[in-house]
């Protein structure tokens, strides 16, 4: 026995439930659907996230000349503290740095210079 082309737009409008196939085949796209919708947005906030980071590295200060001129600019210290602060040894220089680094809670070479290994 063959359909009547329009018995799937009847069942529709009189919203009957249409076979079970039908039924299968609609309920399995959605899930995918619906999975899929899912992964985009864990990927779209684990890109927010990231360009959070981004943001948040570009501001910290990386460098002593960042952090000179970073004091400089918020008139935290005076002519002569910033003299002193450019003018001062490598070995405090050094020391200087590992202790910015530490602070930016980055890892640091176990190795010291000679200067350093010396000094202590």
């Amino acid at each position: 026995m063959k359909e009547n082309p329009h018995f799937k737009e009847i069942l529709l409008n009189l919203r009957l439930h249409l076979p079970l196939r039908w039924n299968f085949k609609k309920f399995h796209l959605r899930g995918r659907l619906k999975n899929w919708m899912t992964w985009c947005r864990s990927k779209t906030k684990k890109m927010k996230v990231l360009q959070q980071k981004v943001r948040r590295y570009k501001t910290k200060i990386n460098t002593l000349q960042d952090l000179i001129s970073d004091l400089i600019s918020k008139n935290f210290m005076d002519e002569d503290a910033i003299q002193i602060l450019t003018t001062v040894s490598e070995v405090n220089k050094e020391f200087l740095n590992r202790q910015l680094a530490s602070a930016k809670v980055t890892t640091m070479s176990s190795t010291f210079s000679l200067e350093l290994r010396s000094f202590a």
